[in-house]
């Protein structure tokens, strides 16, 4: 039960981490256009 749980997690964490890299970086390229536009 536990060991399938954490087969879960595995599975599932790199596509996790995949996507906050990809917001960060996300935020990173558009943030200073967004706040430019707004100030």
């Amino acid at each position: 039960m536990i060991a399938r749980l954490a087969g879960d997690v595995v599975e599932r964490l790199p596509g996790a981490v995949v996507m906050d890299v990809r917001g960060v970086g996300y935020l990173v390229h558009v943030g200073p256009r967004l706040v430019g536009e707004l100030s």
